[in-house]
């Protein structure tokens, strides 16, 4: 069994200021040590907040923890 993260979680964490460590560190306190992804639509909503960062400093951020630890993509259809 897996885990697909909304991305709301996500902003929750950046919200509380949560580095990428804590935030993964929170998920497996929650939910014990399974699969997790976010969805398609889930990652191009991040990323639409990159572009919608009301400062430049906040922008930098979140584009300096969206390349902090890049994650392997794997890419599934149900057939």
């Amino acid at each position: 069994m897996g885990l697909i993260l909304d991305s709301s979680v996500v902003i929750a964490a950046e919200r509380r200021g949560d580095t990428v460590e804590q935030f993964i560190e929170g998920v497996v306190n929650a939910t014990g040590d399974q699969d997790a992804a976010l969805s398609a639509i889930g990652l191009t909503e991040l990323i639409h907040g990159l572009y919608r960062a009301k400062t430049p400093a906040l922008r930098l951020r979140r584009e300096s923890d969206a390349a902090a630890k890049p994650a392997p993509l794997f890419l599934t259809a149900n057939q």
